[in-house]
């Protein structure tokens, strides 16, 4: 009799299948429960770097401000402030048995001259004599009355200086240029010259007198520089992106006597200051010093020295790092296999990179372990071949206490020493667009309308390597030259604006 095929008895191969199943389900099921979660705590986050720290040196720039001389406007106010009539005196002893009267007078305009270092001012005179020879004839005296006049100029040499108090100052000398010394009235005759220095000299000197104080209102140093010195010390915005803003801290104000330069006549000033360097946000404005005392010096410089933050973001080293590691699988020499599943890499404290490794581990098929690997290392750069590097990379500590504790079969130097040998960056490129866009925004640093500073940078030395939490930051010691238009300077001498 047939056996209906649902009573079929089952075959011998069926039951051995799902004896099978059965065991490997009961092995897998501790083996998969056997993985490790590795999750260890985070290093600290590296904190925003705004501006490069003191104690990095910063040689002091010296920033000229040239004041012109324009002579027309001086020559006016030269011409302005003297008066024509010098001195009118009377009944004056000339020589023995000579009075006569005099008059002292300007006959034309004051002529302004300039050789190295100062000015003349060369004045025309007349001076006017009526004069009365006494004499006796026989034995009753008699009076000659006669008139005479000379032409001559007096020259006043000026010497422009300032005192430490910002006050102009000038130290003048009197000389005479005079074509005829000799004047005679009726048998007497005498000297212009001693009669200049002797009865007339006060009044010479108070032209001196009125000339340097007339000098030193109209050049007004201290006002103008007052009036400008708030804006010097405000934060100068160099680049938008990255956002980069310069900061002159003064060490003291230079001064440097007149001299002659292209024709023109020029003071120097000059402010001596360490510049700061800041990034993200300006600083915030400083309390205004009072004007530091001003220190003369024989000559000036015009160097300039910036410490420019050049910056690697993390997202580029990040994104390099992941081509060249996720996805790739070390054996150790452990024996284990790690793969490595995701890469980032972020600012540490104490100068330190932070890497994450994402990966999968085993080792057979007993062991396994899954989760994020955090290390350290610290970056180096390498000016003669430009490389970035991360050296000295290990396991952060929490990292480590964990991988002992856990999965200690995966944690081998030989897998470190990997990762740290993949990451090497050249960053020329990105450090030399980071100069030559410093040099072309500093070209014209557009201080206020009245200041304008033209910075050149030649030469860049590496200093020290920064970590902040958005990128490396390579500190660049630039060298270079300024020079700037200050047009508060170029203004009439004696008209200084209000603000």
């Amino acid at each position: 009799m047939h056996t209906p095929p649902s009573r079929r008895a089952p075959r011998a191969h069926d039951t051995r299948s799902a004896v099978l199943a059965l065991t490997l389900a009961l092995l897998w099921a501790p083996l998969s429960a056997c993985v490790s979660q590795l999750y260890p705590v985070p290093p600290a986050a590296a904190a925003p770097l705004t501006q490069m720290p003191a104690d990095i040196p910063v040689e002091a720039s010296t920033v000229q401000l040239v004041v012109p001389v324009d002579f027309q406007e001086l020559n006016r106010l030269m011409n302005e402030s003297l008066p024509t009539e010098i001195a009118a005196l009377r009944n004056i002893t000339i020589a023995s048995g000579l009075t006569g009267s005099f008059r002292l007078a300007r006959t034309g305009n004051a002529v302004l001259l300039a050789t190295q270092g100062r000015l003349q001012i060369i004045l025309p005179f007349t001076l006017d004599i009526e004069a009365t020879y006494a004499t006796r004839v026989l034995g009753f005296p008699v009076g000659h009355t006669e008139r005479a006049s000379t032409s001559f100029a007096i020259r006043i040499d000026t010497r422009l200086a300032a005192n430490d108090a910002w006050e102009a100052t000038s130290e003048s000398t009197v000389d005479y240029q005079i074509a005829n010394a000799e004047m005679g009235i009726g048998p007497a005759r005498f000297d212009v010259r001693r009669l200049l220095d002797g009865q007339l000299r006060p009044y010479v000197n108070s032209l001196r007198d009125i000339i340097d104080q007339r000098l030193g209102s109209a050049l007004d140093l201290r006002g103008r520089m007052e009036r400008l010195w708030p804006r010097v010390l405000q934060p100068i915005q160099v680049m938008e992106d990255p956002s980069l803003y310069i900061q002159l801290e003064p060490v003291e104000v230079q001064w440097v006597r007149p001299r002659m330069d292209s024709g023109a006549f020029m003071f120097g000033l000059g402010i001596a200051a360490r510049v700061r360097s800041y990034m993200g946000a300006p600083p915030e404005l400083p309390v205004v010093p009072p004007l530091p005392a001003l220190r003369e010096v024989p000559a000036m410089a015009n160097a300039f020295h910036l410490n420019v933050p050049m910056q690697v973001p993390f997202s580029e080293l990040t994104a390099h790092a992941q081509a060249e590691l996720v996805g790739t699988e070390r054996l150790l020499d452990s024996g284990a296999t790690i793969r490595i599943n995701s890469v980032d890499l972020r600012g540490a404290t104490d100068g330190r990179i932070h890497i994450l490794c994402g990966i999968t581990a085993h080792k057979g098929i007993l062991r396994s372990a899954e989760g994020t690997l955090h290390m350290i290392g610290v970056p180096r750069y390498d000016p003669a071949t430009r490389i970035l590097r991360f050296e000295d990379v290990a396991y952060d500590l929490d990292t480590r206490n964990v991988l002992l504790r856990m999965a200690s079969w995966a944690m081998h130097d030989d897998f470190l020493a990997g990762v740290q040998a993949a990451l090497e960056f050249d960053i020329g490129e990105s450090l030399d667009g980071t100069m030559a866009s410093v040099n072309e925004n500093a070209a014209n640093l557009e201080v206020s309308e009245q200041l304008t500073l033209h910075v050149a940078l030649t030469r860049v030395d590496i200093g020290p390597v920064l970590v902040s939490d958005q990128s490396i930051v390579i500190v660049g010691l630039a060298d270079g030259t300024v020079s700037a238009d200050v047009s508060l300077f170029g203004r009439r001498l004696d008209v200084v604006p209000a603000n």
